[in-house]
């Protein structure tokens, strides 16, 4: 007889782990781009509890951090000569409006997004992240985020001027069929929510409240050869206006809200605070007059005023968003442009740029050349553009060339 011989059984063989090489400069892309997405995330999470937050929003999140991701060449950021026709700045990026595009740059002047556009004489309204584009005397609106256009809409009527609050709900007013003017508000779904017509005179401004439910325009008209002005508040679940001021003599020029009860009124030889339904301040412009008005994207005011009707003597006055007063500060020289992010305020003059903290002292300057145009102010960061260059200085430092 045979005896079965038992076979060996062979072990099996460990399959050795095949390790997938990363090198350092794609860890530290992965890793950042990990933390962006968690932290994206948990900001999703928290503003969800406040409503607000679409789908749209989430993704116009999404782009920016993944556009966002890298650096770019750093400032002077050179523009060839090529003219701008606006810029502004929001959620720490520049928007810069060229004649037929419109350009995102960080702070380490990467170019995010380029969107191109057809409008002849565009003028942009930025705030939380997007921008109103429009061009006054046409019919043709476009919102964007800062990676791409979120709705374009042609209306009927020619445009007068525009706004857009944080929540992105905009106003347009515009020419009527059967009135002089009227108010047209939209939601972010494009809707109409809110249409006010006005029988005589013209909206020469308007704006939305933060959350989007209060509207206010000023309007200017001629009666037996005088000037006057009205300024309304409309809830955007009503048909009459909430509150409603008059200014005889006066010619209303800017309206903008401050808080979600706060307005800011300016015109030619009067400047108020309006809290509610009541004036809360008269700022006295009867020796000082009414110059220019920023209202940054944290809703705090820059106005400037022209010392004793003087074109080379200016006095800045900062207000947070109640309309409190932070600090009054004399300037000397002819004011371009004023910024401010409610943490520092930018000054430009013919000769320099001046920061101020916000207790109005000077906490950073630089020398600019006399083409400078508008200066930007982001945190730490203060940007000045001229005819071919974008320029950074620090916000709190003497920036000596």
């Amino acid at each position: 007889m045979e005896t079965n011989k038992k076979r060996p059984v062979k072990k099996p063989v460990k399959q050795k782990k095949k390790s997938i090489a990363i090198s350092s400069k794609n860890a530290k892309t992965l890793k950042l781009l990990a933390i962006i997405l968690v932290v994206l995330l948990l900001i999703l999470l928290a503003a969800g509890q406040f409503g607000g937050v679409t789908f749209s929003t989430i993704s116009d999140h999404i782009r920016t951090a993944l556009a966002g991701i890298g650096s770019g060449d750093g400032y002077p950021y050179r523009m060839n000569g090529i003219e701008i026709s606006d810029a502004g700045v929001t959620n720490s990026d520049l928007m810069l409006v060229y004649d037929d595009t419109v350009k995102v740059l960080d702070s380490t002047a990467k170019e995010i997004s380029n969107i191109p556009h057809t409008y002849d004489h565009p003028i942009m309204n930025c705030n939380s992240g997007r921008a109103l584009i429009y061009d006054v005397g046409e019919k043709v609106f476009r919102v964007q985020s800062k990676t791409r256009v979120l709705y374009e809409k042609e209306l009927d009527f020619m445009i007068l001027t525009g706004a857009m609050g944080k929540d992105g709900t905009v106003a347009i007013a515009s020419r009527a069929k059967d009135a002089q003017s009227m108010l047209t508000v939209y939601n972010t779904n494009e809707e109409e929510i809110f249409v006010w017509k006005c029988a005589k005179e013209n909206i020469i401004s308007c704006d939305v409240s933060d959350n989007g439910r209060l509207f206010a325009v000023a309007v200017l008209g001629v009666d037996s050869g005088s000037v006057y002005s009205k300024v309304y508040i409309f809830n955007k679940n009503g048909t009459e206006p909430k509150a409603s001021f008059e200014y005889m003599d006066s010619a209303i020029s800017s309206v903008q809200f401050l808080s979600n009860e706060t307005l800011f009124v300016l015109g030619n030889n009067i400047c108020q605070v309006i809290k509610g339904e009541k004036v809360k301040e008269n700022i006295d412009v009867s020796v000082n007059t009414p110059y220019k008005l920023y209202i940054s994207d944290n809703n705090t005011a820059v106005l400037v005023l022209s010392k004793y009707s003087s074109t080379t003597q200016k006095i800045i006055k900062v207000y947070n968003k109640s309309g409190s007063e932070l600090f009054t500060q004399e300037i000397d020289g002819l004011i371009k442009s004023v910024s401010t992010d409610g943490k520092y305020t930018g000054v430009l003059t013919d000769e320099n740029v001046q920061i101020y903290n916000k207790k109005g002292k000077m906490c950073g300057s630089a020398n600019v050349n006399t083409d400078a145009e508008k200066v930007m102010i982001s945190g730490r960061n203060t940007y000045v553009y001229s005819a071919d260059k974008i320029e950074q200085y620090s916000s709190v430092r003497d920036n000596k060339k």
